[in-house]
Formats: structure tokens, sequence, C-alpha cells
């Protein structure tokens, strides 16, 4: 069922549009920290130039991430609907809530592959651009890994309503929000941004300025991981009502 899900992936091109996504998250990310005067930090001792490469990579995130997963779960799913995809596999002995965890393994192989190969990237890019200071790794890996959280707990939402909703617009719609949510939620009370999935993106947020100087922030990994502990036992709960609906 995997190798299927990723048959489809290949006639709808999302690996290419995955692609695009990456150059583009690693375009804008490197645009961001060009624009916030990177050049000028390069030699500074206390990794300036880390800090802005890495908080502009979770700026490109925030804004970006929500749309890809929105379009990744769209397409994925509007094929079932448009080709009588349900029917079919449902004749197979395929249930739709279990299309919908194939899906969400799938999809979810797709996402850890851009978030983590964008991570490698700017940290190559850090590295051709002579960056003085020593790299710091585990910040790249603790935030990475607390955004791959994010996007797979969004991801469920967006796979559950495109599968219940024909009309794909609201999935879409639902992207856009939360993309507003991811960033600009860092605005509201910390303790609202634990509502949403979209709003882990913003918990994320490895660095910001303190004053004028940019400063590695506590990660909030116990926080963020129930909420994507939570966001996969919904989606595992809906699938399977789902299920037993179907029967």
């Amino acid at each position: 069922m995997i190798r299927n899900e990723f048959a489809k992936m290949r006639r709808l091109k999302v690996g290419a549009l995955a692609l695009l996504m990456l150059g583009v998250v690693f375009a804008m990310a490197v645009g961001m920290a060009m624009g916030s005067g990177i050049g000028f930090h390069l030699g500074d001792a206390d990794g300036y130039a880390w800090k802005l490469l890495l908080m502009s990579q979770a700026g490109a995130v925030n804004f970006l991430g929500p749309l890809l997963i929105a379009v990744l779960a769209s397409r994925q799913v509007e094929i079932e609907h448009r080709g009588g995809g349900w029917l079919l596999s449902a004749t197979a002995g395929i249930t739709p809530g279990r299309l919908c965890r194939v899906k969400a393994v799938a999809l979810g192989a797709v996402l850890v592959a851009v978030i983590w190969l964008s991570t490698v990237s700017l940290m190559g890019a850090g590295t051709l651009l002579r960056i003085t200071a020593p790299m710091p790794v585990w910040n790249w890996i603790g935030y990475t890994s607390l955004a791959t959280v994010a996007c797979l707990s969004s991801l469920g939402v967006q796979l559950l309503l495109s599968a219940r909703v024909e009309n794909q617009l609201a999935s879409l719609g639902l992207g856009v929000l939360g993309a507003f949510i991811a960033v600009f939620s860092t605005a509201f009370p910390r303790w609202i941004s634990y509502l949403t999935p979209w709003g882990c993106f913003s918990l994320a947020t490895p660095v910001d300025f303190v004053g004028n100087n940019p400063e590695y922030l506590s990660m909030p990994y116990l926080g963020v991981s129930i909420v994507g502990l939570l966001a996969a036992s919904g989606f595992a709960c809906v699938t399977w009502r789902f299920d037993r609906k179907e029967s």
C-alpha cells in the first residue's frame, strides 16, 4: 500500500513539488539572513552568524511549512475523490481509515526528508560562507526535531480534512490559516500556541532578538512532544472511526 502511494506521488509530481519547496525554503532563509546582515558577522566569535541563519530557517519554515503540507495532503487525497479511489480501495479490503494512515506514513516520509534536508543544506551554506564560530550542531538538531513534530502533527489534520471534505479549497484555506498561526502566534500568550499543531512551529523558534543581539531560546521539547502525541492519538482515533463507519 505504501509503494502504491509513492507511485501516486510520482504521477502527481509530489517529489518535484517537495524539491521546489525545499529550494524556496533555502532561498528564503538565506535571503532573510543576508538581509539581516549576516555578511558583517561571519567572524564573530559568539556565533552571531549561525544564530541569524538558524532564525531565518525557522522563519521560512513557519511561513512555508503549513502551506506545503496543505498542498501535499490535498493532492494526495484529491485523487481518491476524483478517481473513485475510496470505493476501489474498499473493494480490495482497504478501509478509508487505513488508507488515510498509509497516506500519512508516505507523506510524512516526504516531509521529514524536506525539513532535514533544509537543515543540512543551510548548515552547508554557513560552512561555505566561512562562518568562523563553531557550528551549533545540537541547536540545529533540536530545532529540526521540533519542527518535524509540528509538520507531522499538522499533516494529520490536513489529511483528515481533505478526506472528509471533497472540495480541496477547504484544506488549502486551512493551510493558509495555519501559516498565519505559525507566523503570528509568537505575539499571543504562549499557552495559546499549544492549542493547535501550527502553534508548535512558533514554539520551536530557536533564536530571537534580545535587545540588539540574537540569543538561543529554551526549547519546549516536552510540551511539543505532548502536542505531537495528542495529534497522533487523535488522528488514529478518527481514522479508526472511518473504518467502523465503512464497515
